[in-house]
């Protein structure tokens, strides 16, 4: 079998909307103590200074949503009646907050939001993921920092031990200099990250403007199309915080059409 690394940025601080909830927790003390803000090191959002104070105004299941998925008050603007229907009431930001509230009091807000990946991100898409694409190719895995023992270590670990002095994953680098050399410990991280952004304002333009005109949107018909049309052109125009989201129109539409599915 392979061993692979999954696990070890849900249990010790590593993705971006984290590092977002260290900035976020910084910005916070610093209000407290009387600090100006402009003194803060922000690391990774240190020139999207805006971006962090506006999100600190959010609840912290809001922000989980907000960082690269369809809001509520969004969610109203793009689906359809029949979309709306089909949803039926349910509210992510209520199932998120819901899962966020259970975790045990005095609990700091990294390893809150930490909890509410392993409830959800972790199962849902990273182990998904590695169980679609390892059977595929007949490989058996193995995901050694999901060991029960590794993952209940790592749940009494403090918030200042996993993002410190903005090294991130702080207790298991401490642990790994034992063993590894300096050069691989302060290689710069690299997530499998795909680059939708580069993509879609470059040879995937056309296509996605294919795919998502209004004709074919009333296939379904679960979204606006109008609405489809006005988020697209605000990214063409320069909208970055657009990416996942027509991301994830364009995959479904080619997802249904894919399936033929009678909605």
């Amino acid at each position: 079998g392979r061993r692979r690394g999954d696990g070890a940025d849900d249990l010790f601080a590593s993705y971006g909307h984290i590092r977002l909830e260290s900035a976020i927790a910084a910005l916070n003390r610093a209000t407290l103590e009387g600090r100006k803000p402009g003194s803060l090191e922000f690391g990774f959002f240190d020139g999207r200074r805006k971006f962090v104070s506006d999100m600190a105004g959010l609840d912290p299941w809001v922000r989980r949503l907000a960082y690269a998925a369809f809001m509520e008050d969004e969610k109203k603007e793009l689906l359809s009646s029949k979309g709306k229907m089909y949803l039926n009431g349910a509210d992510t930001t209520v199932f998120l907050r819901d899962i966020y509230q259970r975790s045990p009091e005095g609990t700091g807000v990294v390893n809150k939001m930490l909890y509410l990946d392993i409830s959800t991100l972790l199962p849902n898409e990273i182990l998904f993921f590695n169980d679609m694409l390892s059977m595929a190719h007949s490989v058996e895995v193995r995901t050694p920092f999901l060991d029960y023992r590794m993952v209940e270590l790592a749940c009494t670990i403090s918030d200042t031990l996993k993002i410190r002095d903005g090294m991130l994953k702080y207790t298991l680098r401490k642990v790994a200099a034992r063993y590894l050399p300096k050069e691989i410990l302060e290689r710069p991280k690299e997530g499998f990250v795909l680059p939708e952004n580069q993509w879609m304002r470059g040879e995937m333009l056309p296509m996605i403007r294919e795919t998502l005109t209004e004709e074919r949107l009333a296939a379904h018909g679960l979204f606006d199309g109008a609405y489809v049309n006005g988020l697209l052109n605000r990214f063409v125009d320069g909208d970055e915080t657009l990416t996942f989201k027509l991301w994830t129109l364009v995959m479904f539409q080619i997802w249904y059409e894919d399936h033929k599915i009678t909605i």
